[in-house]
Formats: structure tokens, sequence, C-alpha cells
């Protein structure tokens, strides 16, 4: 929550942003809150220090908006479904905590696999 709170912080004070969390350049990474900017991504709830974006991608939630271009879902990638599944959590405690069907988090998980095998 420190996070976040210091994200909206800094992206008021510094970058003039006042409500940055409907922002659809916004993502999160466990703890962590970050805003693509100007081809850069910062980590505003850490005073927005450069990220390499290449290497945070891959682990970034994606957020789905409505048609009035408000957040209403958060989606993990599947690389994270899968590394919390490899890490021991089970299925359905992974759907729980991203409002998924347990058949969903199941599709995530042989989706990544093929993946891998290829």
């Amino acid at each position: 929550m420190r996070d976040v709170r210091e994200a909206l912080a800094y992206t008021r004070e510094k970058l003039g942003i006042e409500r940055v969390l409907l922002s659809k350049d916004l993502r999160t990474a466990d703890r962590n809150v970050f805003l693509s900017r100007i081809g850069k991504l910062l980590n505003v709830g850490r005073g927005g220090q450069e990220a390499i974006a290449e290497v945070f991608n891959a682990y970034l939630e994606r957020i789905e908006w409505d048609s009035r271009e408000s957040p209403i879902r958060v989606f993990p990638l599947r690389a994270v479904i899968a590394e919390r599944s490899r890490a021991g959590e089970s299925v359905n405690v992974i759907a729980e905590d991203y409002d998924l069907e347990a058949s969903e988090v199941e599709e995530a998980l042989r989706y990544e696999a093929l993946a891998l095998a290829a």
C-alpha cells in the first residue's frame, strides 16, 4: 500500500497527473507500480526509478478497460500464472486472486506449457 501512496504522490507532484489510477499506461508487478511514459517504464511507487521495459513486460499485469475507458478488471499474464503454479499455489487460489474461473487458470497453464515446449 505504501508503494501505491508513493505512486500517487509522485505522479501528481512530478508528472502533473491527478488521476493516475485511471491511466491506461499504469501497470503493476508484484508490489511495484509502473507507468509507461514517453517510451520509458517508470516505477512510480519508487520515486520514478526507470525500469528496463523488455525485462518487466513479461511480468506486468494488464488491465481491461470498458467502452468509457474505465478500468474494470486486471488480467495476469500466463507467465505469472504459471510461475505461481510452479511455486506450489493451487489453481483455485490463483483463480480466486484474479477473479477467474479455475478452468481459465488451467487453460493458461496448458497454453504456457505448450509455449515452453515449442
